[in-house]
């Protein structure tokens, strides 16, 4: 049996490479902080995955799991020397924290005579395979291992689709290792970074050029995602799924999505119905009820959503590239500008600058944009529409 080496037991390590490793006939090692969670994948060896729709839910079980504690370095760099293929699902800001204990994997992998292998990186930041490249660069400790990881180690950017939100009580259902997810199980991944061949995975697909569906994720999935939350969070809605029940908010995430999709279409040179097709799928998938999805979970982070090559403004900076006028997503900015739940620092953190540098030196600050610049006049002017979405939400 081949091995797989997960670093991250969460959502979207338990919640989908779980469960892609598992069909596709692995073992697989997850590594993790929560030492009381390693213990218990440990003691059972499996877990279950809740697979819903709006029409019905199938629940599967995730089977030849164990994990390893994130501390124990030798047995981390045991495993990783020993694997087939690595995952990474730790959060951007986390690549730092893993970077010594892949280093030393790759060391003791040289000096063993393994041959090449791939990390999937399955975070969602832009550059994270050159950063996490970088890092366990610096932290290799001789010249052999550099070489080595320069030559023998592929580090692979994935596009991560399938939503798995942070599970409650009622989900879980008196298990804590219980996930609810969405049917959709593809991870597409760069062809183009590949060191050698990756193993035989179900739901892997290689694909070049890969920056076609990294814009694809960040300027249609992820946009849309936030619009439909930044704008509920306005009209009091607490879930995803009720923000797509309001056809005006329905239509403004649309209209927002068009724009993404003809600059996106310019770009590339993808067909416009391709994509129309896949944002269509997408506006399915956001208004799946039993996922529970909240509001303030994905419009959480405001300030690194409102960056200037992020979701929002990314977006509206290469519809402006390609001479479309993003009036739509010059209104979810304007929206992510007024996202401020108590329960988010730095919404608040937002919130703050804004009363004191300003919406003007706000934009410039967080989002890199100007005044003088169409995409600033546009955003000042949604900003001033905003009270029209300030109503009371039917089901509150």
């Amino acid at each position: 049996m081949q091995i797989a080496v997960v670093f991250g037991a969460g959502n979207i390590g338990r919640g989908f490479i779980g469960q892609l490793l598992s069909e596709s006939g692995f073992e697989t090692i997850f590594v993790d902080v929560v030492q009381d969670l390693v213990s218990e994948l440990n003691r059972r060896g499996s877990y279950p995955i809740r697979i819903v729709t709006n029409e019905q839910e199938t629940e599967i079980v995730v089977n030849s799991v164990r994990a390893i504690s994130a501390e124990d370095t030798k047995a981390v760099a045991a495993a990783v020397s020993e694997s087939s293929i690595v995952f990474t699902a730790v959060g951007g800001s986390s690549l730092r924290h893993i970077a010594r204990p892949l280093a030393h994997a790759f060391e003791l992998r040289r000096r063993t005579g393994g041959g090449p292998l791939n990390v999937i990186i399955c975070e969602n930041m832009v550059g994270a395979d050159d950063h996490l490249r970088s890092l366990v660069l610096a932290e290799s400790p001789t010249d052999e291992t550099r070489s080595f990881v320069t030559k023998h180690v592929g580090f692979v950017m994935a596009s991560v689709g399938r939503m798995v939100p942070v599970a409650g009580e009622q989900e879980r259902q008196g298990d804590r290792l219980r996930l609810l997810v969405e049917p959709y199980c593809v991870l597409p991944v760069d062809a183009d970074a590949v060191v050698g061949s990756i193993p035989a995975i179900r739901g892997v697909e290689p694909v070049r050029p890969f920056a076609c569906q990294t814009h694809l994720k960040l300027y249609c999935h992820n946009c849309g995602h936030a619009i439909a939350a930044y704008l509920g969070y306005l009209r009091g809605y607490r879930f995803i799924y009720e923000c797509m029940s309001d056809q005006e908010l329905k239509s403004a995430v649309s209209a927002a999505l068009e724009e993404s999709a003809k600059a996106l279409s310019s770009h590339h040179g993808v067909s416009i119905e391709k994509i129309r097709a896949h944002i269509d799928d997408l506006m399915v998938r956001f208004a799946n009820r039993r996922l529970s999805d909240t509001v303030e979970r994905v419009g959480k982070d405001p300030i690194r959503k409102l960056g200037p090559n992020d979701r929002l403004v990314g977006a509206a900076r290469l519809a402006e590239a390609h001479g479309i006028e993003p009036q739509g997503l010059a209104l979810g900015i304007a929206a992510a500008l007024s996202f401020d739940p108590e329960s988010d620092p730095r919404a608040v953190e937002l919130r703050d600058m804004i009363r004191t540098k300003g919406l003007e030196g706000t934009l410039e600050a967080v989002a890199g944009i100007r005044p003088g610049e169409r995409l600033y006049d546009l955003v000042v002017q949604q900003y001033s529409r905003l009270p029209v979405w300030h109503t009371t939400a039917a089901s509150q």
